[in-house]
């Protein structure tokens, strides 16, 4: 497979319904920088092998502007050895990971990462791209929402859910009149994301509101937490 990843609720409908027994990616890359890791029949899923002779690879803390430690989770930066004509230099490749310490079984002692998905402010639900911005956009048109607000995608019986949650002013007794207008217009301005629910290929959108300041902060930079992936999902 390629492209997102490859859930574990999916996988156990791959092998419950058809009998499959591996199930692995053919290799991690990017349009511009061409493949940059693979994976052996011994990789755990999400982690890949570094082409180390092809590309060098950086995972960096953007916010104390350093490289991470082994186990830090930081995003990813890729320099593609090969391009001669058109060189690039440390290409930011949008995804989070980590360096894996424990060396693979296989024998190969190529570095390994372990992917975490996107790093920016676009999640994916379905087969759409959510944009932080295009969403917020939308919510600060409304009166009494405030503009800060947080986009978490979840993972639920192999089916994606977008949750919005929105710092407000207004009265608890508003809430649920305010959240059926947020959810009204976001379908609206997305009709994609109304189609799949439609269609029930992705589960409905769920608002939350809350007090203003409510919502996490970086402890150290005290900077919103826009986006948000569940690590663990329920299968």
């Amino acid at each position: 497979y390629g492209g997102e990843h490859f859930y574990q609720g999916d996988r156990d409908e791959l092998k419950n319904k058809f009998g499959t027994t591996t199930i692995l990616a053919p290799g991690y890359g990017t349009v511009d920088t061409w493949y940059l890791g693979y994976q052996c029949d011994q990789c755990p899923h999400g982690v890949f092998h570094v082409h180390d002779d092809q590309c060098f690879i950086e995972i960096f803390n953007e916010e104390t502007n350093r490289h991470c430690e082994e186990e830090e989770i930081g995003m990813i930066y890729a320099t593609p050895l090969l391009r001669k004509l058109t060189p690039i230099i440390r290409y930011r490749v949008g995804d989070r990971a980590k360096w894996v310490k424990e060396s693979c079984s296989c024998g190969r002692t190529t570095p390994r990462l372990k992917l975490f998905g996107r790093g920016d402010d676009t999640l994916r639900i379905g087969y759409d791209s959510i944009e932080y911005n295009q969403i917020q956009d939308l919510i600060v048109k409304m009166k009494d929402l405030s503009s800060t607000m947080q986009m978490e995608k979840q993972r639920i019986k192999g089916q994606d859910k977008l949750v919005l949650r929105i710092e407000t002013d207004a009265s608890k007794d508003d809430y649920d009149i305010l959240i059926k207008k947020v959810i009204k217009e976001v379908y609206a301005n997305k009709p994609s994301l109304s189609e799949f629910v439609k269609k029930e290929a992705v589960l409905p959108l769920e608002v939350e509101l809350l007090p203003l300041n409510s919502l996490p902060r970086n402890e150290r930079t005290g900077k919103l937490i826009t986006t948000q992936l569940l690590e663990h999902f329920q299968i």
